[in-house]
């Protein structure tokens, strides 16, 4: 309930949701209507699920996540040209063996804990392309 309506407030300021969610209370200046549309995803998914599974879904998510971040530095490195002005103890090493543990964790999931992920970060990123290719 704290960070996801963020994220979707950043997309939608970004062109990737509907600017709906980019819509500021006026008293307390957070985003009202990204909130109550996480929160209410977040309980028809509560209410659909176990809590057992969704903590499993969420897991992968957030690995996934991280695993993103960890392939992201080689990148944002290489972008910035040497030398970097954010550097990592041991180069790219870290990184490296970050993304190895992040697929360890994420092998060892359930086969069907894995499709419903894979299943989710598919339609996200239809949904994203979909949408870019809308835009442009």
């Amino acid at each position: 309930m704290l960070t996801t309506p963020r994220l979707l407030y950043a997309m939608a300021d970004h062109g990737h949701l509907p600017r709906l969610m980019c819509r500021v209370h006026s008293r307390f200046r957070t985003p009202y209507l990204a909130i109550a549309a996480q929160g209410g995803l977040a309980l028809a998914l509560a209410a659909a699920g176990s809590f057992e599974e969704l903590a499993k879904l969420s897991a992968i998510a957030r690995i996934v996540s991280y695993a993103s971040t960890c392939l992201s530095l080689p990148v944002f490195r290489r972008r910035a040209g040497e030398p970097s002005t954010f550097t990592v103890p041991g180069g790219y090493a870290v990184p490296a063996a970050a993304t190895v543990l992040c697929g360890w964790l994420i092998l060892s999931s359930s086969p069907m804990h894995l499709a419903l992920g894979a299943s989710a970060l598919a339609a996200g990123c239809g949904l994203y392309l979909l949408r870019r290719r809308l835009i442009y």
